[in-house]
């Protein structure tokens, strides 16, 4: 009645979406003449960076089952429904960067530009105090900083299963007057575990594996660039490491979208840290580079 479905995996039970067609393939056109025009490369342009940000691997030209095809100012897009949705996110959030009216049902916050750690930044940045001096379950100690915190904290329990933790599994736990962030480490990194932010109210505890493998799409508006970007993509390439990016054997993703001013970012979450910061060191150093000098008196 829900419109729901469920599915084993080894001694896991997924509770999800159920999909509308039975391969779960969808084909969907997207009309995106507000963000092309009429201008055929733009078009190309777009379908490119679809396929370099929304899951790169799973289009056909890559391995995987995704086409997309061009008619006219439009993407004619076969891929799971999954997918289809990320495509969406990311074409509506390119909206929202060059000022223009979403073209979608769900609320224009869902595709706002601030990056996940700014989200939740303020959360994070919240006191907890809590003290379990005998073992109790991971569950009951989340449930706790959860409600303390006015956020959810979910546990992907596959991915800690597989680390040998069950929801069984007991811990103590002891901080006081600490950052949410800080207190979450001292819980989850004696366990081998980490945490990777959903969204502004939404923290997921899981592996570092998953937090380092899983790509994340971000917007960055950034001051306008003399050239069409390619010197700021490169010099973040650099500053990163090349060996992040697909072209040099990693997963991430740079371009630059000029009619917003925006840098396009596909990269883990510890990864999106790093650039955050070298954009936000970047922009303090142009601001120190343009105040006038100071001017100094000679006294003779």
């Amino acid at each position: 009645p829900l419109e729901l479905a469920y599915r084993v995996e080894g001694d896991q039970l997924f509770i999800t979406r159920r999909s509308k067609t039975e391969s779960g393939i969808r084909t969907v056109t997207f009309k995106v003449d507000d963000l092309v025009g009429d201008d055929a490369k733009q078009l190309q342009q777009l379908g490119s960076w679809i396929m370099d940000f929304v899951e790169p691997e799973s289009w056909s030209s890559r391995g995987g089952i995704g086409t997309i095809t061009f008619r006219g100012s439009e993407l004619i897009i076969e891929q799971y429904e999954t997918v289809q949705f990320e495509v969406l996110g990311f074409c509506e959030k390119l909206r929202v960067a060059r000022g223009l009216t979403k073209r979608s049902p769900y609320d224009v916050s869902q595709f706002q530009l601030a990056t996940r750690a700014d989200q939740i930044r303020a959360k994070l940045a919240q006191q907890i105090t809590l003290t379990y001096i005998r073992p109790v379950p991971l569950q009951r100690i989340t449930d706790r900083i959860a409600l303390a915190a006015k956020l959810h904290l979910l546990i992907d329990w596959r991915a800690l299963a597989e680390a040998g933790w069950s929801p069984d599994a007991e811990v103590r736990f002891a901080v006081a007057d600490q950052p949410l962030a800080k207190a979450l480490s001292t819980l989850l990194e004696p366990m081998d575990l980490a945490f990777r932010v959903i969204d502004e109210s939404t923290i997921q505890i899981t592996t570092p594996t998953i937090v380092d493998s899983r790509q994340e799409i971000e917007f960055y508006r950034v001051p306008k660039q003399d050239d069409d970007g390619e010197k700021l993509v490169q010099a973040a390439r650099e500053a990163l490491g090349p060996a992040n990016f697909r072209d040099a054997g990693g997963v991430g993703q740079l371009a630059f979208d000029q009619p917003s001013n925006c840098l396009l970012v596909s990269l883990s979450q510890p990864r999106q840290t790093e650039l955050q910061t070298w954009l936000a060191a970047q922009a303090a150093a142009a601001v120190s580079s343009s105040q006038p000098a100071t001017p100094t008196a000679t006294v003779g």
